[in-house]
């Protein structure tokens, strides 16, 4: 793509609707990144939650061959998305910060929302297993 100089300008493109556009692009770009941690985190979250309680039925059911060490990766796991998703929600909130400070429209991204609500199912996720773990 062609960078917009004077003799762009002049052939009728504003370059502030090009400034406007390329942080549209930049915001966007961002929803994506963050949308991406959200899916890594989650499903950290649930396989660690899956494997947990899976033990957990097995050591109920035939308590000689559970194996505690699978059980603990099971929360490690949890423990890494919950710590996945708030790198990606600080990282996105840094980038809101920045296009925010450029283009003045202080708005945020419904991806922030859902990436806060992943993280609080985490938190739910590890107390559950944890509680559930010691009773």
């Amino acid at each position: 793509m062609p960078a917009m100089n004077a003799s762009h300008a002049s052939k009728g493109h504003d370059l502030s609707t090009s400034n406007g556009l390329a942080l549209q692009r930049t915001r966007f770009a961002g929803e994506r990144t963050l949308m991406a941690w959200v899916r890594t985190s989650f499903s950290m979250i649930t396989f660690g939650f899956s494997l947990v309680k899976f033990f957990q039925y097995l050591r109920t059911d035939h308590p000689d061959g559970a194996d505690a060490g699978v059980h603990y990766l099971g929360l490690v796991m949890i423990l890494v998305g919950i710590g996945a998703i708030s790198v990606g929600i600080w990282e996105h909130w840094g980038l809101l910060k920045s296009l925010n400070a450029v283009d003045e429209s202080k708005r945020t991204t419904p991806a922030l929302y859902v990436a806060g609500v992943v993280g609080l199912l985490g938190i739910s996720a590890l107390v559950t297993a944890m509680i559930r773990t010691r009773g």
